[in-house]
């Protein structure tokens, strides 16, 4: 735990957009994947991984 800084640097790749709620999230996500493959397209997930 950082007990003091004189800065402080942080990523904010999605700091300028408005965030849906957790609980919303899934059934977007399955709605979507639901209509690709309802149309016959592919769904390809990115991953990654923080070791």
């Amino acid at each position: 735990m950082i007990e003091s800084a004189d800065y402080l640097v942080m990523e904010s790749t999605y700091g300028n957009r408005l965030h849906i709620r957790n609980d919303d999230k899934a059934e977007i996500f399955l709605n979507i994947v639901y209509e690709t493959i309802r149309k016959g397209g592919n769904v390809i997930i990115p991953s990654f991984a923080v070791r």
